[in-house]
């Protein structure tokens, strides 16, 4: 055996040891140092633990809101925070608000009812 499969085999078996150690391996491990490497002792774990099937697809959620770390909602053509009341067109670029109405008459809403109410 070349000296390359022999530090080979040697590394595998010093990880073998190192996992039996830890208690990666059971009683009926398959593993020997003549060259059969193999083991079923994490299937053999998994099926005791319940898991004969694989999951379903993976879930691919919307981003979190970079402010309260939210998941943010798509309305089909946007991103956006309900809470922070923002909305991102572009999620590579910095969202806007969605409560910004431009310059609105910022006298308090009590003087103009008390203004109106003259001229009426």
């Amino acid at each position: 055996m070349s000296s390359f499969m022999e530090d080979w085999a040697e590394r595998v078996r010093t990880r073998h040891a190192l996992e039996a150690e830890q208690g990666l391996h059971d009683a009926a491990c398959e593993h020997r140092d003549n060259g059969h490497y193999l083991c079923h002792c994490s299937k053999r774990k998994r099926e005791a633990d319940g898991y004969t099937e694989p999951p379903e697809a993976l879930i691919f959620s919307n981003p979190t809101c970079p402010r309260c770390y939210t998941e943010t909602e798509h309305d089909g053509d946007n991103y956006g925070c309900t809470a922070c009341k923002v909305t991102w067109s572009d999620p590579n670029e910095p969202a806007t608000f969605t409560d910004e109405y431009g310059d609105l008459d910022p006298t308090p809403w009590d003087e103009r009812a008390a203004a109106a109410a003259a001229t009426a």
